[in-house]
């Protein structure tokens, strides 16, 4: 019978050794006996007898449920004549090993993968308001009576001719929605010959932008203004 403390050394995954230190109680029976010229001699006799036993192992892993296993012993045994003698044990068993779960496999941790870096942030500005539009202040050009027509007169001359083709060319850069041809006189006279000399006056000058200047004809008007909105004073 035997009784055993036994520790364990891992080397590798399947490989380990072992050493025990324990009791060894054994009960023998022996007999003995021998012939010689003085007789023979006779013994025999039981034992029963508790020693020290220690001992080295290998047990090697074929599968977890599965082992092979290699023990030496030696302990010492008082045998027929009385003596103790030392006694070695070698032994090859196979081990089956019960609610022994398999060691769980740890899977590698994945390698670190830094983060990709944040996109720089968008900065979308405002649209710009879109522009107000703004009419623009009516543009007022005056020509001198005196420029463009003779005394009572509804014919532009010569110079007045002049003034007018270079305000034409004027005209032909500029943008515009409507013209407007205002003819004014003094207060000199009936207010009858006035008006009627002032609306021929801007007639003239309309027909003369529309034909020279190329202007078109739905965009300008001809009104006399007559001696009601005079231009100068009573004594120029």
């Amino acid at each position: 019978m035997n009784l055993d403390l036994v520790g364990t050394l891992p080397l590798t995954e399947w490989f380990s050794l072992l050493a025990r230190v324990g009791a060894q109680h054994a009960w023998s029976k022996d007999r003995f006996s021998s012939a010689g010229a003085g007789g023979g001699i006779s013994s025999s006799g039981k034992y029963n007898d508790t020693d020290v036993k220690m001992g080295l192992g290998a047990p090697i892993e074929i599968t977890p449920s599965v082992w092979i296993r290699g023990d030496w012993a030696r302990y010492r045994i008082e045998n027929a004549t009385g003596r103790r003698a030392n006694a070695g044990l070698a032994t090859a068993s196979l081990v089956f090993p019960f609610g022994r779960a398999p060691a769980p496999r740890v899977a590698a941790a994945p390698a670190y993968m830094a983060p990709a870096p944040m996109p720089a942030p968008v900065v979308v500005a405002a649209p710009m308001p879109a522009p107000v539009a703004v009419d623009p202040a009516p543009q007022r050009v005056s020509f001198s009576a005196d420029t463009l027509f003779g005394i009572d007169k509804a014919k532009v001359h010569p110079e007045g001719l002049a003034e007018l083709d270079k305000f034409s060319q004027q005209l032909g850069g500029t943008t515009y929605d409507s013209i407007s041809v205002e003819g004014h006189t003094d207060r000199k006279g009936s207010d009858n010959d006035h008006q009627a000399l002032s609306s021929d006056r801007a007639k003239t000058v309309k027909d003369f932008l529309v034909s020279n200047g190329k202007i078109d004809p739905a965009k300008i008007g001809a009104v006399g203004i007559g001696e009601s909105s005079p231009v100068t004073q009573l004594d120029d």
